[in-house]
């Protein structure tokens, strides 16, 4: 089935001491009008970030002609189960994140520890629940310059 899908436009930014990742691999979502227009589309499947530093983590999303985008967040995963928690609610974040409204585009400042796992983006248009990716982008953060991803 083929439709006609509108998509984010990815920003390339270059930061300081900042690892930019765009995406390259997608997740579908199977939904009207087939999975090929519903989805959000990762640079990577991980990457590295140096503690104190800053990353920034991209995506795009798409969904079928006819909707329009409500919303959309990022979220680590948990393993709890349940709704999780839009990053820009989390306190452990506070004051640490950018964002851009134009795609999805996720600047983490000054890592710590704390912030290696998997961050996921999901969207809302009005015609839809919340499209979720499968898969996320697995940020590792180390305290040297060597770093190794799975």
């Amino acid at each position: 089935m083929s439709c006609q899908c509108n998509q984010s436009k990815a920003l390339y930014l270059q930061y300081f001491n900042t690892v930019y990742i765009n995406a390259l691999f997608s997740v579908g979502t199977a939904g009207v009008s087939g999975p090929e227009c519903w989805g959000v589309t990762y640079s990577s499947e991980a990457i590295c970030g140096l503690k104190g530093s800053s990353v920034a983590m991209s995506c795009y999303y798409k969904y079928p002609g006819g909707h329009q985008f409500e919303g959309g967040h990022w979220y680590k995963e948990s393993p709890s189960s349940g709704e999780p928690e839009p990053l820009s609610l989390d306190p452990r974040f506070r004051g640490r994140l950018e964002t851009t409204s134009s795609n999805c585009s996720l600047t983490i400042k000054d890592l710590r520890d704390s912030d290696s796992g998997v961050y996921l983006y999901t969207f809302k248009t009005t015609s839809s629940d919340w499209i979720k990716a499968k898969t996320g982008i697995r940020l590792s953060v180390t305290g040297d310059y060597t770093c190794f991803t799975e």
